[in-house]
């Protein structure tokens, strides 16, 4: 295994350069036409297993010849110098590097210690559970915390369906949020913690009216919107679970911004196709937010979907 290391997740002046969930997808393999070598390799994250899918990888010795990172986290440079060569593998704001001798194979895995997640608990989603099964650890946090400067040592903060949202619309909650991820940090919102995304980004997404809990029960086919996902799922479907009703709905939002969309359905009764996750940029930071969460009737889609949501972050 080449030597690895992380430069961590964009914050605080590191610009959003869009190389997160929403943007095309390099291939997999790419001829460098530098060279007569070859090198490949994995980029992964810290558990050492799950695979970083829909990546960019860079090469130092053929500059300009860029691949991306296949289902399985793979990638392959063809004809390239024989030489030492730095490369360097990201997906959002994680990056990872090594160096690497061509006919070696190398594996970026992701260092854990050099992301901080702080996640708010939540009475009807586990994220953090999903972050622990990835190799990183999670501190928990309070509601109140939101409105705290102890925030700003944080890179990503989580905040889980039926999380405490009686501080959702208090301006300090809502003005320490929206500079949390102005500066470079990423938020992840699920469910029925929406209120948070209503309140501090409200022009980014529009909850049903007058009342979005109102989602019914039941196994449905998404349309994945995103080409990373696509690619880690290796389909252009998903199969997501609302297995409780009362899920909050998306109404609209950006068409760039959306990540999967699939029919709702409301009293029995069809509203049509709306999104089921979304994920927008904000000052030098990104806020994803999902109708679906993790729960133990997850689908393998789902469980897929958020582990690469979160290593999109």
């Amino acid at each position: 295994m080449a030597a690895v290391s992380i430069l961590g997740f964009a914050c605080g002046g590191q610009p959003n350069d869009g190389s997160g969930l929403k943007k095309s997808v390099l291939p997999s393999t790419v001829d460098c036409k530098a060279g007569s070598a070859t090198l490949e390799g994995k980029f992964v994250a810290p558990n050492l297993t799950t695979p970083v899918a829909g990546g960019e990888v860079a090469i130092s010795t053929a500059r300009g010849c860029n691949a991306g990172t296949g289902a399985d986290g793979s990638f392959k440079f063809l004809n390239v110098p024989p030489g030492v060569a730095s490369i360097s593998a990201k997906k959002g704001a994680l990056t990872a590097t090594a160096n690497v001798t061509p006919g070696s194979a190398a594996t970026l895995a992701i260092d854990p210690n050099s992301v901080k997640i702080g996640y708010v608990r939540g009475a009807f989603d586990s994220i953090q559970t999903v972050v622990q099964r990835l190799g990183f650890t999670a501190t928990q946090l309070s509601a109140a915390d939101l409105s705290s400067a102890s925030l700003s040592q944080f890179q990503a903060v989580l905040l889980n369906c039926g999380a405490d949202d009686r501080h959702a619309t208090e301006p300090a909650t809502k003005s320490n949020l929206t500079s949390f991820v102005n500066g470079g940090g990423v938020l992840y919102v699920s469910d029925w913690a929406y209120s948070y995304v209503q309140s501090a980004f409200p022009e980014h997404i529009t909850f049903l009216t007058p009342d979005p809990h109102v989602g019914d029960d039941g196994e449905q086919t998404a349309e994945v919107v995103d080409e990373a996902l696509h690619v880690a799922l290796g389909k252009t479907t998903a199969d997501i679970d609302f297995n409780l009703s009362g899920w909050v709905v998306i109404d609209s939002t950006p068409s760039g911004d959306q990540l999967l969309a699939g029919p709702v359905i409301v009293n029995g009764a069809s509203k049509g196709t709306h999104p089921y996750a979304a994920q927008f940029a904000v000052g030098q930071g990104r806020v994803t937010y999902t109708s679906f969460h993790n729960e133990a009737q997850t689908t393998a889609d789902m469980d897929k979907l958020l582990e690469q949501m979160l290593l999109g972050l």
